[in-house]
């Protein structure tokens, strides 16, 4: 995955209001499979992260999720 997906697809997740823990997740399962890449390729999210209104680099996942219908 390009740098620009990843950045892409961590504002969409964060978006649809996935937690820091669920992306940090996803980094985990990415770099066991990848190994130093999915790991290198982490820092990306960790950008949008922090740089996204709602997370100030803290997970913020309580109260973020709505409950499903």
């Amino acid at each position: 995955m390009c740098a620009y997906c990843i950045r892409s697809h961590t504002r969409e997740a964060l978006k649809a209001n996935a937690t820091e823990s669920e992306i940090m997740e996803a980094i985990r399962v990415a770099a066991g499979r990848r190994a130093g890449a999915g790991y290198a390729h982490s820092t990306l999210a960790f950008d949008v992260m922090r740089r996204h209104p709602r997370t100030h680099g803290a997970d913020s996942g309580a109260g973020h999720r709505q409950a499903d219908p």
